[in-house]
């Protein structure tokens, strides 16, 4: 039931440069490739591609996904450094509640070179419906830099406990 589509997400339509590291994609970015200007060349071990991005709700008007009547969707947001973007081209979809569960990656630095903030994320699903429920894998990094968070509607019951804000 996955359905791969030839596009990024973001805050909007356009054409974003994607800097891609060839010993670990996972760190690949549309944050890094701002670093390599024309006068900061991109490293030998790279490459630095240009892709289409568009807003997530403009994705399901494309797929004719309509919203669920009751939150039934799960996204994992990781995009080293975007999230913020991300989450402001899926506000349709999030004033829905069309998502039972947010898992998104918090990591200080990234979020920092994009010009956002883990506070800013989190007041941002809070201000539609969502709270973030305990995660203990900030226990491994007390100073709450860099970790995955966990959202769900503020009125969804899990396993027969809400989680209060």
């Amino acid at each position: 039931r996955i359905h791969p589509q030839n596009y990024g997400l973001s805050d909007e339509s356009k054409r974003l440069k994607f800097f891609q590291l060839s010993d670990n994609t996972g760190h690949s970015s549309f944050a890094a490739a701002e670093e390599h200007a024309d006068d900061n060349p991109v490293p030998a071990e790279s490459s630095m591609t240009e892709c289409d991005v568009i807003q997530f709700d403009e994705a399901t008007k494309r797929l004719s996904l309509p919203h669920p009547a009751t939150p039934s969707w799960i996204t994992k947001i990781d995009v080293e450094g975007y999230e913020m973007k991300v989450l402001f081209g899926m506000t349709d979809a999030l004033s829905h509640k069309a998502f039972k569960g947010i898992c998104i990656e918090l990591f200080k630095d990234n979020l920092s070179l994009c010009g956002t903030s883990i506070e800013q994320i989190d007041d941002l699903l809070r201000s539609y419906g969502y709270q973030q429920i305990p995660n203990r894998s900030i226990e491994h990094d007390p100073a709450g830099r860099n970790h995955n968070a966990f959202y769900v509607p503020a009125d969804l019951e899990i396993g027969g406990q809400c989680f209060p804000e």
